[in-house]
């Protein structure tokens, strides 16, 4: 993987992960956070590693820390900070890494029995907790209550204490975050398996099992995008109908991340752009995308990286992309 330092496009790569007693690390890095402190967290199916940027130097938590005694791998599906700790999401629970008297880094066991898969902090400072068998909240002091029995993909918070949330069983929900009223915006029959839902150009936007949806919040309708043109192209193509990944840019482009290339879609000029490796792009089986601080969007894929700025024209937009793979040392 690569490490770069903010607001530049170079960086440090490294081949595998070097613990401090020597040992060297191979394996796929599943997810990454930043914490306050800028160190970086990484989470493989061995377990859980922490690179601190000052000492430029790994550590190592295996299942071990974890108090993981399974036979199956230790999978760490996500994390979020909780004041001086951070939380760290696992089909095994959730656990907190903390620093002790002693100026040493601990894994403590939180909430024992959570298979869970979504962190997301509200702005009230509530950390919501989407686990396979229910919707939890857990308050700064680290209490845990259910609030829901459905299974939460992806939670947005369009406005201050109110949750939107969207789930693979019950569809659509809107939760309102100091009295717990819940309400369902659209039916698990109309929105079924929903993966992600992000806010975009006045609309909340997600894909489902049934493809690409558009809602407006405001007259609460809810419309594929195969249904009309009026959000986007009804003609798309067939890639755009099998989703792995949105994101919407602080220019109001909405890019949506496929098995078969990366599209960006215009608003303004109504127009799709599709970009693929005949256009440069590394690989076109996308895996997540985001923007960052200069407002290039990074784009990881199965075979490398590619960095990708967009200028305006008079026709639209134009793209460069830059590409970090294999030959640059990202495997």
């Amino acid at each position: 993987y690569w490490y770069f330092q903010k607001n530049t496009d170079s960086g440090s790569f490294f081949s595998g992960i070097l613990l401090n007693d020597g040992q060297r690390l191979h394996s796929g890095i599943s997810n990454v956070f930043c914490d306050n402190q800028e160190g970086i967290w990484m989470s493989t199916n061995k377990g859980l590693y922490y690179y601190n940027p000052y000492r430029f130097s790994f550590s190592g938590f295996n299942s071990s820390f974890f108090q993981f005694k399974g036979t199956d791998d230790l999978k760490v599906f996500c994390f979020e900070a909780l004041s001086d700790k951070l939380l760290i999401g696992t089909l095994n629970g959730i656990y907190t890494e903390e620093i002790d008297q002693e100026n040493q880094s601990q894994i403590r066991l939180l909430v024992p029995g959570l298979r869970c898969h979504t962190l997301f902090k509200s702005k009230s400072g509530v950390i919501w907790i989407g686990a396979e068998d229910g919707l939890y909240s857990m308050r700064p002091d680290g209490s845990v209550s259910k609030t829901l029995d459905v299974y939460a993909y992806t939670i947005i918070e369009p406005v201050p204490g109110t949750l939107v949330i969207g789930t693979s069983n019950h569809g659509l929900l809107q939760l309102e975050e100091a009295s717990k009223r819940v309400s369902t915006l659209f039916a698990h029959s109309l929105l079924p398996d929903i993966r992600q839902v992000v806010s975009w150009n006045r609309h909340w936007v997600g894909f489902c099992s049934n493809g690409l949806f558009f809602v407006d919040p405001i007259k609460r309708k809810v419309q594929y995008a195969y249904e009309n043109g009026r959000h986007m192209a009804a003609n798309l193509p067939p890639d755009v109908r099998v989703l792995v990944c949105l994101f919407a840019d602080k220019e109001g482009l909405l890019w949506l991340g496929t098995y078969g290339g990366l599209y960006v879609w215009d608003p303004v000029k109504a127009h799709m752009y599709r970009l693929s490796t005949s256009e440069g792009l590394v690989n076109n089986s996308v895996k997540a995308i985001v923007q960052d601080a200069d407002r290039s969007i990074w784009v990881t894929t199965s075979k490398g990286i590619s960095r990708i700025e967009k200028k305006r024209s008079g026709a639209g937009y134009k793209f460069t992309i830059r590409n970090y793979n294999e030959n640059d040392g990202v495997s």
